[in-house]
């Protein structure tokens, strides 16, 4: 699905690669595999040569609170100890990129004072509800008189898109109510997996299931394996294919890792010098469960 997807901070290892159907081993030797094959709206997080701005929520575990992480070409945020990709651009001057007319750089300010799940723009929450993300470029005063006039009003110079933000995704089952029930054991066949559905969300989840190599015995394997498919209809449940766990022994400590979003990219935008520049506007969340993985079950 993803070259170099990040998960937005589930990991501290990117994953370099993947090809469809296929496993190959990236930068940092971490296996991943993807098992969708059909076509999905999250394809097009893989236009890394584009920059990414927007927002994003991740929930590391059931009993955390959920961090807001924004995204903005002008400078990459850093909000809660959460690392981001750094989408720093080379004409960022006179740049201007909004969330439902609130200025990107704005929101953090925001946060910092409101529950995420209350945060609104221009009146409106981020999440469960249509939103305009607008990017825009003044004219630099290096340009002459003949080039604002050709360029005054250009679409090529503003754009304004408008979509369909889902709700904040939640795992429902694995159930974690407790620090008890923190890390779940987990029996790979058959993995019924529950989530709050969005009925108006038309583009899926994405499922993965991502282990670093360690297990409940202290034993270290120096592996780390991502598995990711995609769950095509959100209707709040799902039987997961067994190929997810692939590779994943018996007492593995491993992470499911659940994202819902939207994503748009913008082509042809002009820049300050007058070149060609696309971005990737992208507004999702994602909810991680620790658990551990069950492969054999004796009975005594």
């Amino acid at each position: 699905m993803v070259s170099q997807l990040l998960f937005f901070g589930c990991t501290n290892q990117s994953v370099e690669t993947f090809v469809g159907g296929s496993t190959v081993v990236s930068r940092n030797e971490a296996t991943t595999t993807l098992l969708f094959r059909g076509h999905s709206k999250y394809a097009d997080i893989l236009r890394f040569d584009v920059s990414m701005i927007g927002y994003f929520s991740e929930k590391p575990c059931p009993l955390s609170n959920e961090y807001l992480s924004v995204f903005d070409v002008r400078q990459s945020i850093v909000e809660n100890n959460v690392r981001t990709q750094s989408t720093e651009s080379t004409s960022v001057n006179n740049l201007s990129f909004t969330i439902n007319g609130v200025d990107a750089q704005d929101i953090r300010s925001q946060q910092r004072t409101q529950n995420l799940r209350s945060i609104r723009t221009g009146g409106n929450p981020l999440f469960g509800n249509t939103v305009t993300f607008s990017l825009s470029r003044g004219n630099s005063e290096k340009e002459n008189e003949a080039d604002n006039m050709l360029r005054s009003g250009s679409s090529d110079t503003e754009r304004e898109i408008t979509m369909y933000v889902p709700e904040l995704v939640q795992i429902l089952s694995p159930r974690v109510e407790t620090e008890q029930d923190i890390m779940p054991f987990c029996y790979y066949r058959n993995f019924i997996l529950k989530w709050n559905a969005d009925p108006k969300n038309e583009n899926g989840l994405v499922i993965a299931v991502e282990w670093s190599g360690t297990d409940i015995f202290g034993k270290s394997y120096g592996q780390h394996i991502m598995n990711v498919d995609i769950i095509t209809r959100d209707n709040g449940q799902a039987i997961l294919d067994n190929r997810l766990f692939d590779g994943i022994p018996q007492g593995a400590i491993a992470r499911l890792i659940l994202i819902r979003g939207n994503i748009e990219v913008v082509e042809d935008f002009l820049n300050e010098h007058g070149q060609e520049e696309a971005f990737r506007i992208v507004a999702a969340s994602q909810a991680t469960l620790s658990f551990i993985m069950v492969r054999e079950i004796t009975i005594i």
